[in-house]
């Protein structure tokens, strides 16, 4: 798997899609990541391989990486453990504002979800 190390935190990739996500991050600051202030919960949204949600956790207290795609969910993992970032809550499902089976496609992935946010606890 092809890695990327910036600003000393190493991150698995799978594709180009995920360039252009760490260039928004990383170089572009697209989200500002100074409006996250020490002590802060995060959740991102679509965490994708936890690029934002590694940003992220130098300044929150706790950051919900929530990604429903499997191969992107594993990368994130791996990336979460190959930096020891322990304040990063990595969650695999969808979001949706009704119960259901989700059929996803991104990044020429196709996947199902039958899990969202409505049916979990998240602590």
């Amino acid at each position: 798997m092809p890695q990327i190390n910036i600003s000393g935190i190493k991150i698995n990739y799978n594709d180009k899609h995920d360039i252009a996500a760490i260039v928004e991050n990383y170089f572009f600051d697209v989200y500002n990541i100074n409006n996250i202030k020490h002590g802060d919960y995060v959740v991102d949204l679509g965490a994708g391989i936890g690029d934002f949600s590694m940003l992220a956790s130098q300044r929150a207290e706790k950051v919900f990486a929530i990604e429903p795609n499997p191969r992107d969910y594993n990368s994130l993992l791996e990336n979460i453990k190959m930096n020891n970032i322990n304040n990063i809550i990595p969650i695999n499902m969808a979001v949706s504002d009704k119960i259901e089976v989700l059929k996803l496609k991104f990044k020429n992935d196709f996947f199902e979800d039958k899990s969202s946010a409505v049916k979990r606890n998240i602590k």
